[in-house]
């Protein structure tokens, strides 16, 4: 929400027929996701992105016609931002994601970002550039992006337009728009629409313009007290009896997680500390704890952490997950397997699960169990590349080599090595007879790899 600070334009020539194709505003959010990966910290911690993904995908549910799928992303920086970019791309801040006090206020700046989307504003801006080519695009709009504002105007002022850069920007119309479409996602998803107007009041209450840590974009936003204003105005009288609170006990979760591991060591332990000296009945802390504790490898004293986290809030799929981790960091495989087994009870759709239960398994040379979890892992996500490639490898120790070289070519494939990936299909189809279904499944691989 506070993201949207592209600088407005006061005119109308968002009104104009013709968009770009989403074909072409894909391609542009290609180039705009690589340039931002220049300059951002991305956070691809499952436990974060999946539980961002579960609640942007629940609004974007909401969203009719859709051109493309939507994606979710968290960046590393501790202001307080959301954006969205071209092809359905939408991106939050770790600073943002800390400040809000449960789902609903989350999902109201999510709503907002899908809604400017799904209303094609970012192609009316693309529109607007006439002329310009895509990747001169992609960068200013990246550079407009950039946590240290000198780095920014040194992307923007390296193309070849950069002073027409003022011009990509959202209008006070698409702005209502966005906050009138946002809305009425919002209690179709089970979430309160007036989430969005708390988060902006207490931004307004306790940080205030000049703190620094809302973006530099806010100064090109409308006013957030007027904002504010005309949100109340068009917010339905929901009450909270009628919303779905479901999620916000794992949002502290993930919480505790971007505080332990990307605030500096001893600010967290202050946090979590300070939080546990009023309140030390509280899983959290104990839960964030545990994670700083691992981060510092300091197995034992992370383990009894996260143990009384547990202990405190009942079976949690995500604090088993960590509960495995710090297991598997410490070289104890077995113990790894019985929690990522006990997570992945609680939580039998998580792709991420099987694959760490599979990688443990694959540790402790338990190689069958490897390859059902392993298995379970791919059939949750035929594209998981990870898994692919532990699933490979578990075969080769196996001496199955077809199998093995299937899994690898695979891999490859998934992640654009077709050189790899025709060797090791070609490897795999010497192990089969070549009118066996799995000799017709490699030659099959290999024509996907001809388109």
């Amino acid at each position: 929400m506070a993201g949207c600070f592209w600088k407005i334009r006061e005119d109308s020539v968002f009104n104009r027929i013709f968009l770009p194709s989403p074909a072409e505003e894909n391609r542009l959010g290609e180039m705009f996701l690589n340039e931002l990966r220049r300059t951002f910290t991305f956070i691809d911690d499952p436990f974060v992105t999946d539980y961002l993904n579960s609640v942007g995908q629940r609004l974007a549910a909401q969203a009719q016609d859709q051109p493309f799928p939507f994606h979710f992303y968290i960046l590393a920086d501790p202001r307080i931002n959301a954006f969205a970019g071209p092809g359905g791309q939408i991106f939050i801040t770790a600073g943002l994601a800390g400040q809000a006090n449960d789902e609903s206020e989350l999902a109201g700046v999510l709503s907002h970002e899908i809604a400017h989307v799904a209303r094609r504003h970012i192609a009316r801006m693309i529109q607007q550039q006439q002329g310009m080519a895509l990747p001169t695009i992609a960068g200013i709009m990246a550079g407009m992006m950039v946590p240290n504002p000198q780095a920014g105007q040194a992307i923007i002022a390296g193309t070849i337009a950069g002073v027409q850069s003022m011009a990509l920007g959202y209008t006070r119309v698409d702005e209502e728009e966005a906050d009138q479409y946002g809305l009425s996602y919002l209690p179709r998803a089970g979430y309160d629409p007036h989430g969005i107007i708390r988060f902006l009041g207490r931004l307004v209450k306790d940080e205030g313009i000049e703190s620094g840590t809302l973006a530099p974009y806010l100064e090109t936003h409308p006013p957030l007290i007027q904002r504010i204003g005309y949100l109340e105005s068009l917010a339905p009288p929901v009450s909270r009896a009628a919303t779905n609170p479901v999620g916000s006990d794992r949002l502290k979760l993930i919480q505790a997680k971007l505080i332990a591991e990307y605030k500096g060591i001893e600010v967290a332990r202050g946090y979590f500390e300070e939080k546990l000296k009023y309140d030390p009945k509280n899983p959290d802390p104990h839960f964030g704890m545990g994670l700083l504790y691992k981060r510092q490898k300091m197995w034992g004293e992370a383990l009894a952490e996260i143990n009384k986290s547990m202990d405190l809030s009942g079976p949690n799929a995500q604090i088993l997950w960590e509960l495995g981790n710090v297991y598997l960091q410490k070289g104890d495989f077995d113990n790894a397997a019985v929690s990522f087994s006990q997570a992945a009870a609680l939580d039998s759709k998580n792709k991420n699960l099987f694959l760490a239960l599979g990688q443990a398994y694959h540790e402790a040379k338990k190689y069958e169990a490897a390859v059902k979890s392993l298995e379970n892992a791919i059939a949750l996500d035929a594209d998981l590349v990870d898994a692919c490639y532990e699933l490979g490898i578990v075969y080769g120790e196996m001496e199955k080599y077809g199998q093995a070289h299937y899994y690898l070519g695979r891999s490859y494939f998934l992640i654009g090595d077709m050189e790899n990936a025709r060797f090791h299909f070609h490897k795999a189809l010497e192990f089969y007879d070549p009118e066996s279904p799995d000799a017709q499944k490699i030659k099959d691989e290999m024509e996907k790899m001809k388109r």
